[in-house]
């Protein structure tokens, strides 16, 4: 609540900065009140990707390659302190601010680069190690939660299995069964291997359960 009530605020400030470079307005009151938020959401996000990055690591069996999760603050020249860097970028792109008439520096700009071998993961994996990796990055963000929050998640998965092998659905399996969170998946084709777990069948309103 309180990462979503600050995301807010600074969106709220960052659309008065586009009004008023777009007029050709003084905008120096936006960057006082944008700073301390800029400083505030990436050291939360920051943190968030370290987390992250543990998740990932117990991730081993059901990672299909080494992966490097890399987050970039949006237009930031410095990794130093999020605020004094907010500041130091500003100045440096004032002019171009006012050129393009839009915020060159801040969150709204920030990136994260998921990669493989110092290549983007979309382009060296395929179809099937895309679908193992995104669900251990639903898997290491439920532990970010369940380290933060101290509370277990509940994962609510569709087409779980979905292009994987025998093999990649046996890790996929072993990887879910070993979080002891409650998972809920759900596909329109049935079952043609053997999930771990209940299952129900939903039709036309209905839920029966299937032997």
């Amino acid at each position: 609540p309180l990462y979503a009530s600050k995301l807010h605020e600074y969106k709220r400030a960052l659309r008065s900065r586009v009004i008023l470079l777009r007029q050709g307005k003084n905008v120096e009151l936006t960057a006082r009140v944008l700073a301390p938020l800029a400083g505030w959401l990436w050291s939360s996000r920051e943190m968030a990707v370290r987390l992250l990055v543990e998740g990932l690591s117990a991730m081993h069996a059901l990672l299909p390659a080494e992966v490097s999760l890399v987050f970039s603050r949006g237009g930031c020249v410095g990794e130093g302190n999020p605020m004094e860097e907010y500041w130091k970028s500003l100045s440096l792109l004032e002019k171009r601010e006012r050129l393009v008439g839009s915020p060159l520096v801040g969150p709204h700009r920030d990136d994260l680069f998921l990669g493989v071998e110092e290549q983007a993961a979309s382009v060296v994996l395929s179809r099937g190690q895309r679908r193992r990796l995104a669900v251990a990055l639903m898997l290491a963000a439920g532990y970010v939660v369940e380290r933060r929050l101290r509370r277990c998640p509940l994962l609510l998965l569709d087409e779980v299995a979905a292009e994987l092998d025998g093999e990649g659905r046996g890790l996929l399996f072993s990887s879910l069964a070993a979080t002891g969170w409650q998972i809920f998946a759900a596909t329109a084709e049935g079952t043609p291997y053997e999930w771990p777990g209940k299952e129900w069948r939903v039709h036309e309103g209905h839920i029966s359960p299937l032997k």
